[in-house]
């Protein structure tokens, strides 16, 4: 399975979620093993931001990814969209501290990536291989604690949620997902 980006640039113009602001938004294709990059087109010379779990440094009301004292939050639906895609090499291009909201959820990014196309890339894409049951646990106060546990099981991911909720009217939730590693449609 190979790397792949977007065929052709595509904009959009939108309205940041908690400025209020017009955002407009670009999307580039980019050279293999790039990954995934934020540039405030805003902030004359400003550090390119890496999509990286690393560089999330708050998630008060958003996701927020900084580095070099460079800023870009709400990503979480752009980021799910651009995931859920497959797409490994993107340029995203925005004009302010965050990614307009949209409709709120990741479907307007789809379609826009959609419509823009997939062009793919001779590299293999790099995955993460699980070799052992991991768990990441939240230790709430009120009510124990939810966790996700991931387990590879031969060619099969199996993840595990559990979420007991803060507010005892709602009831714990545990959900199961498994997906053959084979990732095509």
């Amino acid at each position: 399975m190979n790397q792949r980006t977007i065929k052709t640039a595509i904009a959009v113009t939108g309205t940041g979620l908690h400025s209020g602001q017009p955002v407009d938004l670009e999307f580039h294709p980019q050279p293999i093993n790039t990954g995934i990059v934020f540039e405030r087109s805003d902030i004359v010379g400003s550090n390119p931001i890496p999509a990286s779990a690393f560089l999330v440094q708050d998630t008060m009301m958003s996701s927020n990814l900084v580095f070099g004292g460079t800023r870009v939050g709400t990503v979480e639906h752009l980021l799910s969209a651009v995931a859920g895609l497959g797409v490994d090499n993107l340029l995203i291009r925005v004009s302010a501290s965050e990614i307009p909201i949209m409709d709120g959820s990741a479907a307007p990014f789809v379609g826009l990536l959609l419509q823009a196309g997939f062009c793919e890339q001779e590299a293999a894409k790099r995955f993460i291989k699980i070799v052992r049951p991991v768990r990441v646990t939240l230790k709430l106060t009120i009510n124990g604690q939810s966790y996700v546990l991931m387990k590879a099981l031969s060619s099969i991911l199996r993840l595990i949620l559990i979420i007991r909720p803060l507010i005892k009217i709602f009831s714990m939730h545990n959900c199961s997902f498994q997906r053959k590693t084979s990732l095509s449609n």
